[in-house]
């Protein structure tokens, strides 16, 4: 079928030129240049908001815990082996004690951090090297996080991921101590974690809370992004862990017994305690 006679008796099509698919073109590529990053900030607060919500979940889950513990604990699980007295140190049953009251695997990663080692993604891709199984359930990750630190010679498990702050026993300790700081169960001369590790506002604050009756319940978190500073002291300019986007460190998530999260951005985030003998200074 030939196309259609303009007034003049040309042909005409309804083609475009080659310069109006250029401009096309020109101006698709401009508005998404525009618009991506708002997609890319978009879906990371989005990530955010995951990480919040498995946060309230953690306190529900302490909450939970306490509501049948006869003394009214929270989760405090002694350490299995001598730790480095770090918030993110837990016995090896740590996992599976936390499972009847819905700590999944998935919760023990923050959804915000999707690159680099400390993932789920990496240490997924390392189980599945070592063992030919992938990470789904909190047995998975329990046998993953034994072998990982049995390769280091630790009998205990380093959470990569979270920080826990209930205040918990090493037995292996001379005498056995409570850490991170509870009053009257933490030694003020512990040789790992001293009173003078702690930052002087979180003492006065009462430590953190072991019991829903303690003064610090409403104070002080039971949970928090990995956040760090290797090296210890009071730094916190060159911090590891917590949310970054676009290589910019943008604050960490603190979550409370009571279900509620609060977001810290960079100027409130605080060093609280420097662990394994003074050598990281663990931050939120």
């Amino acid at each position: 079928m030939n196309p259609p006679r303009g007034p003049s008796g040309k042909r005409t099509t309804n083609a475009f030129t080659l310069l109006e698919l250029l401009v096309i073109i020109s101006i698709t590529a401009l508005l998404a240049a525009i618009l991506m990053p708002s997609f890319a900030k978009s879906n990371f607060s989005s990530q955010v908001s995951a990480c919040a919500s498995n946060f309230r979940q953690w306190g529900y889950a302490c909450a939970a815990y306490a509501s049948e513990n006869q003394k009214g604990y929270y989760p405090s699980f002694a350490t299995t082996g001598h730790s480095g007295e770090n918030v993110n140190d837990v016995g090896n049953n740590f996992l599976t004690n936390m499972a009847p009251y819905g700590i999944t695997a998935p919760m023990y990663f923050c959804p915000a951090r999707t690159s680099g080692n400390n993932t789920f993604k990496y240490d997924d891709s390392q189980w599945y090297a070592h063992s030919g199984r992938h990470i789904k359930t909190y047995v998975d990750l329990t046998e993953y996080y034994v072998w990982l630190d049995s390769m280091s010679g630790y009998n205990f498990i380093r959470l990569d991921n979270i920080c826990f702050w209930v205040p918990r026993l090493d037995p292996a300790e001379a005498p056995p101590n409570y850490y991170p700081w509870s009053p009257g169960l933490s030694n003020p001369a512990d040789s790992y974690n001293p009173i003078s590790c702690y930052n002087p506002i979180d003492i006065t604050n009462g430590g953190w809370p072991l019991r829903t009756s303690d003064p610090a319940a409403t104070k002080q978190p039971v949970i928090t992004d990995y956040c760090l500073f290797n090296g210890g002291g009071t730094n916190v300019s060159d911090i590891v862990g917590g949310h970054w986007f676009n290589n910019t460190f943008t604050g960490v998530n603190v979550g409370f017994a009571d279900g509620h999260v609060e977001m810290h951005p960079p100027a409130l985030v605080r060093w609280h305690m420097e662990g394994n003998g003074g050598l990281q200074a663990w931050m939120y």
